[in-house]
């Protein structure tokens, strides 16, 4: 898995959102190539721009290392920097980036900064508008997956790691070694988890309980699966799912 450092900010019952994926070694200069406007919108009510770039660079133009990518989300607006179009789309309509793939002759990078309230109409919209001006295609294929059913109802080693204040915010901060969970439920554990493994973990329970616990970065999912089982003694069940990935292409390439 590639060296990222993950940062997910604090989460609060204001649905407040920041994903931040940064290189371990930002390069820190201005790009002599400015950002070029690829889309721009305004009205009494929202107001928005897209930028493209041959390179990842952040909102200040400074070229990044090819693992940067952030995504920001508030109840204002939103921030994209570094992202190719299929970061976008898994952004913009809310799906896992392990299930998409780019096929294009010339990837480049873009940046959004959009200022409203961010409804799911309009981060359509905005990719309608991508597609048309850079004439792309998105096909669907349904295949089955292997996944892996959590239950960890009867553990008795997870009550050893339940944080000891339930009324705190969540925090998810990570490094090359581990992601350090802090106030964390299962779900929210499990969703962070399935960002690297590709939705291969499923837990349909509810439990309202945070812990406090550490998973390994960059193992297999052999590793992660015996790591749940014997550090916090949670049931694992394999099964079988069908699942969509989509091929985002140029036009012409169909």
């Amino acid at each position: 898995m590639n060296k990222i450092f993950v940062l997910i900010s604090r989460i609060t019952l204001f649905i407040f959102i920041a994903i931040s994926l940064i290189c371990c070694a930002q390069k820190n200069k201005t790009n002599s190539d400015s950002l070029k406007p690829l889309i721009s919108f305004k009205n009494d009510s929202i107001e928005y721009m897209v930028y493209e770039h041959s390179a990842k660079v952040d909102a200040d133009n400074k070229e990044q290392c090819d693992h940067f990518l952030n995504f920001n989300e508030g109840l204002k607006g939103f921030e994209i920097n570094g992202a190719d179009m299929a970061d976008l789309y898994s952004f913009l309509y809310q799906i896992n980036r392990n299930y998409i793939h780019l096929n294009a002759k010339e990837i480049n990078y873009y940046n959004i900064d959009f200022k409203g309230i961010p409804k799911d109409a309009i981060k359509k919209e905005i990719w309608n508008k991508m597609m048309e001006i850079k004439k792309i295609v998105i096909t669907q294929e349904t295949k089955n997956q292997e996944i892996y059913i959590l239950d960890p109802t009867n553990s008795q080693k997870l009550n050893q790691y339940l944080s000891k204040n339930q009324s705190q915010g969540t925090d998810i901060t990570g490094n090359n070694e581990k992601t350090i969970y802090k106030n964390a439920t299962i779900s929210m554990i499990v969703n962070n988890l399935n960002e690297w493994y590709s939705e291969k973990f499923v837990y349909t329970g509810n439990q309202p309980q945070k812990y406090d616990i550490e998973i390994p970065n960059g193992k297999s999912e052999v590793f992660i699966i015996q790591y749940l089982k014997e550090q916090f003694d949670i049931k694992i069940e394999k099964s079988e799912r069908s699942a969509i990935f989509y091929t985002i292409s140029d036009i012409n390439e169909k």
